[in-house]
């Protein structure tokens, strides 16, 4: 009886340690994604170390944390994304390849779309801050579904995170920023270059 209470014990301290080391990874996460448009400012490292409660002699290995997860996704899945696939009673990790890079090099868009997606570029950047659309939210149907009908025309202008929310690619906000400009600008544009794609603006509905 001794044995299988201490055991028990065990098992319920490791789940608890288990959860602690997860909330303290979403925090870092958290943290990190403050970063986003403030990429000029400095981060307080040492003030995020002390108030996860981490000794600053370990600070070191939770810095190569982090530098690793940055190479591994900066490299080794730069064109994937890693999504989990159940089969049975087993759990995958399976790599898919990012929209981004299934870009055609030549794209044709309605100038309806073209408008849209200068007010998703918009709302993303400056009401949103850098947060993703929740596809789930039923507060604007209207704007979500058009977003859906263009994702799904032009999948490769937006990118996903897995938990029901769509994010602009790196394509995708490169072409709503020169859509904005032009706009600001008042210049009627029917072509815009993007690296090494080219988008043509075209006189119809869809």
């Amino acid at each position: 009886m001794t044995l299988t209470t201490d055991s028990a014990l065990s098992s319920s301290e490791e789940r608890i340690q288990f959860r602690k080391v997860c909330q303290i990874i979403d925090q870092i996460i958290n943290v990190l994604n403050e970063f986003q448009g403030k990429y000029h400012k400095k981060f307080n490292f040492s003030k995020l170390i002390h108030l996860l409660n981490i000794p600053e002699s370990e600070s070191y290995e939770l810095l190569n944390l982090i530098f690793q997860f940055q190479d591994l996704f900066e490299n080794v899945f730069k064109e994937y994304q890693i999504r989990s696939k159940r089969e049975g009673n087993t759990t995958y990790l399976i790599a898919k390849r990012k929209d981004e890079y299934l870009t055609p090099t030549h794209v044709q868009l309605s100038n309806r779309h073209t408008e849209f997606f200068n007010d998703v570029i918009y709302t993303f950047k400056s009401i949103n801050r850098g947060k993703g659309f929740d596809i789930t939210n039923t507060n604007d149907v209207e704007f979500l579904n058009n977003l859906k009908q263009m994702r799904s025309k032009h999948p490769y202008l937006f990118q996903s995170n897995g938990n029901g929310l769509i994010y602009p690619s790196k394509i995708g906000l490169d072409l709503g920023n020169l859509i904005i400009s032009y706009n600001k600008s008042n210049q009627k544009v029917d072509t815009f270059k993007v690296q090494n794609y080219i988008f043509e603006v075209m006189n119809e509905s869809e």
